[in-house]
């Protein structure tokens, strides 16, 4: 129907009711509706209006991968493991356990002659019998509980050819004595498979040792290794589980493992020394107590069903100063035994300027 018609047919019914001729207004608005439905229908484009959140959201993704990736790289460009209290604390304890073990003439250079106890050999174990093995830990758990995690560390560029950093660690005795180690050494951290490794260089007074490190971030533990040689190497074992940390010693000679200790403590205020396979036998859980203004360790052990009791570790009164060690079983005498304690002065490791040994 067009224009005309429809201006005919609003006439006659007009005309026919006396009603007032409308039709200019009613094609007007007809025209005004017309228009409006068909700017409805431009300016609405559907696909238009959805594409557009989507390729936005596509882009600030890409972004924050790009984003991602770029701090990725620089992560593994400036990460160090040592700025980690937990982990250079617990390093710190390692490398002073594998210098315990170093120091001791008889250990790594023993003759192939020495032999484990048969686990059916019939002994009657007694802490007198064990005292000297007890003792090569003494220093340790000395350590262990006098500093717990304060104490003085610092990372340094190393001035060492071959190596990156070094860690000076400052540590202190029950008697305010001061040990200086010097750790120099290179990281290398794998962000995607998680795991480091740090080549190192321990430096004790004028003495240097190359040791190891290899560890997990997901598992929190790694493990020491100090060789020296193919047969006779020392291993030190560190992981955390639920709020214990626990370091696992293990000795090699000859390639065959000669002894196993484990140290475990949480809180710097009690550590417990286990010894799991060996000659040595029996648990013996250290502490800190001050008494008359003197700090000393005491001691509770457990030797299986033969013997316990407890152990006083005091100083003597000379200028030694050993360790002057009360024991006391609980089913026979106490008595009392001096034994020679390592003597600790204040220096600064060795200047070495050639880098790896």
């Amino acid at each position: 129907m067009n224009k005309k018609e429809v201006i005919n047919i609003i006439k006659t019914k007009a005309d026919e009711k006396q009603i007032p001729n409308l039709s200019m207004q009613i094609l007007e608005k007809m025209e005004n509706q017309s228009e409006y439905v068909q700017q409805e229908t431009v300016i609405t484009p559907i696909p238009s209006k959805t594409r557009r959140p989507v390729f936005a959201a596509l882009t600030t993704v890409f972004a924050l991968l790009i984003l991602f990736l770029a701090f990725s790289v620089a992560r593994s460009n400036s990460v160090d493991l040592f700025s980690d209290s937990n982990f250079s604390d617990s390093v710190a304890l390692s490398a002073v356990t594998t210098l315990n073990y170093i120091s001791q003439d008889n250990l790594l250079d023993a003759s192939d002659s020495y032999t484990m106890l048969l686990a059916n050999e019939e002994t009657e174990d007694l802490v007198e019998d064990q005292i000297d093995d007890v003792m090569t830990y003494a220093h340790l758990m000395e350590v262990l509980l006098s500093n717990g995690d304060d104490y003085d560390k610092e990372i340094t560029q190393s001035n060492l050819d071959g190596y990156e950093k070094c860690i000076t660690f400052t540590l202190n005795t029950l008697l305010d004595e001061q040990m200086i180690y010097q750790l120099h050494y290179n990281e290398d951290i794998n962000l995607n498979k998680e795991t480091y490794q740090v080549e190192g260089l321990l430096v004790d007074g004028l003495e240097s040792y190359e040791i190891n490190i290899e560890g997990s971030f997901n598992e929190k533990q790694y493990t020491l290794t100090y060789q020296q040689n193919a047969q006779n190497y020392i291993q030190v074992k560190y992981q955390v589980e639920n709020l214990d940390q626990e370091l696992s010693i293990n000795i090699y000679r000859n390639s065959i493992l000669n002894q196993e200790i484990a140290i475990t403590y949480n809180n710097y205020q009690k550590a417990t020394l286990s010894f799991i396979s060996g000659q040595t036998k029996g648990q013996y859980q250290f502490e800190i107590e001050t008494m008359q203004n003197m700090k000393m360790m005491k001691v509770n052990y457990m030797i299986g069903q033969s013997d316990q009791g407890s152990i006083d570790f005091n100083f003597s009164d000379d200028d030694e100063r050993n360790f002057i060690l009360t024991i006391r079983p609980a089913n026979r005498a106490a008595f009392i035994i001096e034994k020679i304690r390592e003597k600790r002065e204040n220096q600064s490791p060795g200047q070495q300027q050639n880098g790896k040994n």
